[in-house]
């Protein structure tokens, strides 16, 4: 399943490289759960870097875009993140389609539930409600299901 793989490379890619100041510093951990008496398989993809939002080309779109736009929170950024908006330091056109990539995957019914908490962020990929956490999470956590009996 393509978009699964798809995914999966992502998230582990953008550990590897983004997840903090010195790059391939930072664990991973992935969690498969096949529930025994569903279809369903529950997975969840941990790491515990400095988060999305903190990243230094989130960073950096975001004191440029605060002094334009007068954004206000990482809540601001979460459309702009999901739709590529949010380029890569390097400027260059293949890099920083991370993000977008897995919330594009996200976006296929087989996902019957995709979610993404990272810094103070909450942000349901399928059901696109977006909402700012009482309580910081540094790091970043994907959490999503599969119905393993779907027509895909």
């Amino acid at each position: 399943f393509e978009p699964l793989y798809d995914i999966i490379i992502e998230v582990m890619q953008n550990t590897n490289n983004h997840a903090g100041k010195t790059r391939g510093m930072y664990d991973w951990w992935l969690h498969v759960y096949n529930h025994p008496n569903s279809s369903k398989t529950s997975y969840t993809f941990l790491d515990l870097g400095d988060g999305i939002f903190n990243s230094l080309p989130v960073r950096t779109f975001w004191r440029e875009a605060r002094k334009k736009l007068r954004l206000t929170s990482n809540l601001d950024l979460v459309d702009k993140l999901f739709a590529g908006e949010i380029k890569s330091r390097t400027s260059r056109p293949e890099r920083g389609k991370g993000i977008p990539q897995i919330y594009e995957c996200a976006q296929d019914r087989v996902f019957n539930k995709f979610i993404l908490i990272s810094n103070d962020v909450y942000a349901d990929l399928k059901t696109h409600e977006h909402y700012l956490l009482r309580t910081k999470f540094d790091g970043t956590l994907f959490y999503w299901e599969i119905d393993n009996v779907n027509d895909n």
